[in-house]
């Protein structure tokens, strides 16, 4: 596996892009994160408490986008609620770059950003660990090939021209192989929960696709029909010509994301934790360490709020009309990203925020 590959949440999630740069065409849901001013009146009137109900935290958002709708001329949905004064907000008619413009310009508004979409990152196919040492290469008609092997987990190779990696999980392992008091939580495209190789491993998870907006994208994207619950199976994130030529999926989906599912969230997490020594399937970097499936990422990649409300979530941290997480995790592991500049406003600052308070909670982010 190219480790480098896999980013780190504090180089790829802290991405903002500004609205002179988001594609302007319309698409079938406008959607936007606002945060209002601590002083604004929307504010003071009537606070969101952290712990608060989904009816009470969604009743809360929607008065929030009815007032700023009727200030700025749209018909404003809100949906979740990333703490007590940044809320989800989407229209129709318009790009999400014009709405975020627009959102932006009340004065109650501390900044309104596009909800971008992020994607999970290729990852090799490596089905089995294979020997202690990396396996040889040889040359066959002048063509190099070596028997695939989870060479990533492995010592450095003191052979020229074989991958020198960067973990060496055989000498880990004689000082520990993980311990079962620890969490990881896995952010990604869920799992599936009947994999062998992940039996026992697992702790209960949340799957925030399409919490709060339950409209046609977020059931498309979420592939599921179920939308934001307590089930974070993966049901597949493959995509079709037909999902293309239909429009479901918004402008974040083109001809390019056309595939079969991934798998990519199980994939993920045997890496980290697959069950180890038993004779079977791959070996995982922490054998006894337990795994927290929480579902962000859906056909096409998955949208900032699902992912920075998923870390927060993770990390113990309370969201409004969330329920609480009985499990908290000490790694977050996030194999996904996106493009754009990086920032300390707006999109970058929610990020920043999040990292912020996930490392306060005494959680490390990967």
């Amino acid at each position: 596996m190219m480790l480098s590959r896999t980013l780190l949440v504090a180089l790829v999630a802290t991405l903002s892009v500004t609205p002179g740069v988001v594609q302007a065409q319309l698409e079938p849901e406008a959607r936007v994160i606002v945060r209002f001013k601590p002083q604004a009146d929307s504010v003071r009137a009537k606070a969101l408490a952290l712990r608060a109900t989904r009816l009470e935290a969604r009743e809360v958002a929607q008065t929030r986008a009815t007032g700023l709708g009727l200030r700025t001329g749209r018909t404003l949905s809100a949906g979740l609620s990333l703490d007590e004064r940044t809320h989800v907000v989407t229209s129709r008619g318009l790009s999400a770059a014009q709405l975020a413009q627009r959102l932006a310009a009340d004065p109650e508004v501390e900044f309104a950003v596009v909800d971008q979409r992020r994607k999970h990152l290729a990852l090799p196919n490596d089905p089995l660990f294979g020997g202690l040492t990396v396996n040889a290469e040889t040359t066959s008609g002048g063509i190099q090939n070596r028997v695939i092997d989870q060479w990533y987990l492995k010592a450095p190779s003191n052979m020229p021209g074989q991958v020198v990696s960067s973990v060496n999980a055989p000498a880990a392992w004689d000082v520990t192989t993980g311990l079962s008091s620890v969490i990881v939580a896995v952010l990604d495209t869920g799992v599936r929960t009947d994999h062998p190789d992940l039996a026992g491993k697992f702790v209960a998870g949340y799957d925030f696709i399409g919490y709060g907006n339950p409209g046609a994208q977020s059931t498309a994207i979420a592939n599921d029909g179920g939308g934001a619950d307590a089930d974070p199976s993966d049901p597949g994130d493959w995509v079709s010509q037909a999902d293309i030529d239909g429009g479901a999926l918004g402008t974040g989906c083109d001809a390019t994301d056309i595939g079969n599912s991934s798998w990519h969230g199980t994939r993920v997490s045997g890496l980290i934790a697959a069950n180890t020594n038993n004779g079977s399937g791959m070996a995982g970097v922490g054998w006894g360490l337990r795994l927290m499936p929480i579902r962000v990422l859906g056909k096409c990649g998955g949208y900032d709020s699902d992912i920075i409300a998923g870390m927060r979530w993770a990390a113990g941290i309370s969201l409004p009309g969330i329920p609480a997480n009985a499990n908290k995790a000490k790694v977050l592991n996030l194999s996904l990203g996106g493009t754009g500049s990086c920032g300390t406003s707006g999109t970058g600052l929610l990020y920043r925020d999040t990292i912020n308070q996930v490392n306060a909670a005494g959680a490390t982010i990967v």
